[in-house]
């Protein structure tokens, strides 16, 4: 309902300095308004908006503005004389917007500025592999030949015209990194007129979500929307030296952005720079010293490619997603610049009025174009179409693609188009994918063999079932806060740049610390005691292979925990030997012979430490391989993810186990005369290891027609002070050739006992 409206009179407020009151034609009758702006003039064109209707700006909010008649201070006021800002144009709101449309008074709106149109919203992750689609243009041309219809670039898309200076302003441009800015050309334009653009440009831009903020930086931004190449206007004046250099940043250089936001530049970063320092971040927002303000009389127009990596890391770097930066990052050809640059220039009467002062400095970069020959018959074959060679060519044709013979040559704009395939891809796209019949292919499927590791790690996880511990799956990552509360470093870990979330930013090393993070939340839930397990792959900066990648490592992390009342009513000991109970059980049932455990102090296997506690952890090792470790947890991991005081673990290398587990299982057959079980106390000095205590006396004890059984069943020191400790072993002994009398089992249990004397110095109790 809003419509263009001309000023047939014009007067000041009587009872307001800042009001006008004027009769204003609406194209059916004149209607007085009040507005508060005083610059309107006899014949100027308004927006007019009637009574009744409501306000663009406010169409979607909870309450929109509906106007009515008002009185303001005694004068009728018969609806509004739209600003930019209320009819949705702009952000203009210091007056009533001028229309500059030639329609007669009574022309909607609509019609006079082309609002009845369709906007169409595209995700953006679906282009991301085409820059040209970035851009009004190249968007057409899809939909051209999605329709099968022929399009045709516009004359100076693919023709550059060259464009000459007066030569009476100075520009010099250097370019230091052209690898990473392949192209960066500058013009210098003088006598340039600061003001609104045309309210249809004004219209255009708003509809992209693109704020309008004056004619020149309003055109830049028009033909980026138009072609997906960015560029930038500075201003001339304040450019220091007249001079633009493109390089890398000085340590410490700074850089206040459009957004008045201050970065500090990294050395990687591509910079633009005048005599005195940086005046822009190349690729991704302007600085605010060289803006482009109402007073600016002289310009300078940049248009440039940049390397699509480097603006990625710059924008991720700084948090800066502009729309220049979107669709550099996506890979805009360094052709597009100069093409782009000459069409700005050969309508500048209709932007500003400027007039160009110096030639186009700077070098551009002519990449070789891209030439695939192609067997079509095979398109049919990989697309399961039989679709006619003349077909097929008249939908590449569609889309700019020169054919000739079997030989395809993309446009420069096409950087995603290398191989045949590349083109049966676009045969079948722009022909629908949907119109292909799917057929299933003619081939047979065998099984695919397990491997060896894929054979271990099913038994590992059956063995560990059958005990009734639990697997869970866990992220490979895991964060900066959780090494910290569980006492190990992130400094031998892989950082990852574009982590999912900051809780996977480092690639683990060992699979026990999110384990460990599972604990509290399962006692929280109710389970009194469980053990979890899980088997995945772990990686270390240090450790990287011939093919200079980073070693994967496969490991079995195990976790045991009791709460206070489980733990008190079911367990004695320490928890130590709870996860002792489980890792025995594994190497049984692998047949693994000779395990010892060994002191460790953190060297061996630095990748915990610090998470297990240094008096109760121990090395596993089998046949001088160093197998994995097992203990109880710090006080500081356990206070930091809350853990049960009786919690214990082990982690495994699961290669290492493959390699040392026996290959057959030994059977032993029940034995046929009873044996007898003996308790013996021996008093130790502290520094007598268990493994070595037990080793001997188990081999003291074998004899070929004895089986013998050596079970720990009590450890006791008075405190942590004390120079000596007493264990106790259960001995099971058993004669597979007759039945023994008492006398004769206490004769082997002291003749092993009385070596055990003379080698370790320990005392029978």
């Amino acid at each position: 309902g809003i419509v263009v409206a001309q000023i047939n009179e014009a007067k000041s407020h009587p009872n307001a300095d800042k009001l006008g009151v004027y009769q204003v034609d609406n194209g059916k009758k004149v209607q007085q308004v009040v507005a508060g702006d005083k610059t309107l003039k006899v014949g100027d064109k308004v927006a007019y908006i009637a009574p009744g209707l409501i306000v663009p700006a406010t169409f979607y909010d909870e309450q929109p503005i509906k106007l009515k008649k008002v009185s303001l201070r005694g004068e009728d006021s018969n609806g509004m004389l739209g600003s930019a800002r209320e009819l949705d144009f702009g952000d203009e709101h210091g007056g009533v917007l001028k229309l500059d449309t030639d329609k007669p008074a009574g022309t909607t709106l609509i019609e006079a500025y082309d609002l009845d149109d369709r906007i169409i919203e595209v995700e953006n992750k679906t282009l991301t592999h085409r820059p040209d689609c970035f851009g009004m243009i190249g968007f057409a041309r899809e939909v051209a030949g999605i329709q099968d219809l022929k399009f045709t670039s516009p004359k100076w898309l693919t023709d550059a015209t060259k464009i000459k200076g007066d030569g009476s302003l100075k520009l010099n441009v250097k370019n230091e990194i052209q690898k990473e800015c392949p192209t960066y050309l500058a013009v210098a334009i003088r006598d340039v007129k600061i003001q609104d653009s045309p309210v249809q440009l004004m219209s255009y831009l708003n509809r992209l979500d693109i704020r309008p903020i004056n004619n020149v930086v309003d055109m830049t931004n028009y033909y980026m929307l138009m072609t997906g190449q960015p560029l930038h206007a500075f201003d001339y004046d304040k450019v220091q030296g007249k001079e633009i250099t493109v390089r890398y940043p000085k340590k410490g250089e700074k850089l206040t952005l459009l957004d008045n936001k201050q970065i500090e530049l990294g050395d990687s970063e591509i910079t633009i720079c005048d005599s005195k320092g940086p005046i822009a971040l190349g690729g991704v927002m302007g600085g605010a010293e060289s803006e482009v303000s109402d007073k600016t009389k002289n310009i300078i127009i940049e248009c440039a490619n940049f390397d699509m990596y480097s603006i990625r890391a710059t924008s991720m770097k700084h948090g800066i997603f502009s729309d220049a930066a979107t669709r550099f990052m996506r890979g805009q050809s360094p052709e597009l610049s100069e093409k782009v640059l000459a069409e700005v220039l050969s309508h500048l009467k209709d932007y500003g009025k400027g007039k160009i002062a110096s030639n186009i400095e700077g070098q551009t970069t002519n990449l070789k174009p891209e030439e695939i020959f192609v067997d079509f018959a095979k398109i049919n074959e990989l697309l399961g179409t039989d679709m006619p060679t003349d077909e097929q060519k008249r939908r590449l044709n569609n889309v700019e693609l020169e054919i000739s013979s079997n030989k395809i040559i993309a446009p420069y704009w096409r950087r995603d188009l290398h191989i045949w395939q590349d083109i049966a891809e676009e045969v079948g796209r722009l022909s629908g994918f949907d119109n292909i019949v799917a057929t299933t292919p003619m081939r047979s499927i065998n099984a695919v063999d397990l491997d060896e590791l894929e054979i271990l790690k099913q038994k590992l996880r059956q063995i560990l079932v059958s005990a009734g511990a639990n697997e869970i799956l866990t992220y490979s990552g895991v964060s900066l806060n959780l090494m910290e509360r569980v006492n190990l470093r992130v400094e031998p870990l892989y950082r990852i740049r574009n982590s999912l979330s900051p809780e996977l930013e480092f690639m683990r090393a060992s699979l026990l610390p999110t384990l460990l993070s599972k604990v509290h939340l399962n006692h929280r839930r109710g389970y009194g005691e469980f053990a979890l397990f899980e088997i995945g792959k772990t990686h270390r900066k240090k450790d990287v292979g011939k093919d200079l990648l980073p070693v994967e490592y496969e490991r079995l992390g195990f976790v045991f925990s009791a709460d206070k009342k489980t733990s008190r009513d079911k367990y004695q000991g320490a928890a130590y030997y709870q996860a002792m109970v489980y890792l025995e059980y594994i190497l049984q049932t692998f047949s693994v012979e000779g395990c010892t455990y060994e002191k460790e102090e953190g060297s061996a296997i630095s990748y915990v430490n610090g998470l297990f506690t240094s008096s109760r952890r121990a090395k596993v090792m089998v046949e001088g391989k160093a197998l994995g470790v097992i203990g109880e947890f710090t006080e500081r991991a356990r206070t930091g993810l809350k853990l049960p005081e009786f919690c214990s673990g082990f982690e495994l290398d699961v290669a290492v186990l493959g390699k040392v587990s026996g290959n057959v299982n030994r059977y032993i057959p029940l034995p046929r005369f009873p044996g007898s079980e003996h308790d013996v106390t021996l008093m130790t000095d502290y520094k007598v290891s268990f493994a070595e205590l037990s080793r001997q006396l188990h081999d003291h004890l074998l004899r070929k027609d004895l089986r013998i059984i050596v079970t720990p069943t009590d450890v006791y020191q008075k405190n942590d002070h004390s120079k000596s400790r007493n264990i106790t072993f259960r001995l099971s002994i058993v004669n597979t050739q007759k039945t023994m009398s008492t006398t004769q089992v206490n004769a082997i249990v002291d003749n092993a006992v009385g070596k055990l004397e003379t080698n370790l110095g320990v005392k029978r109790i």
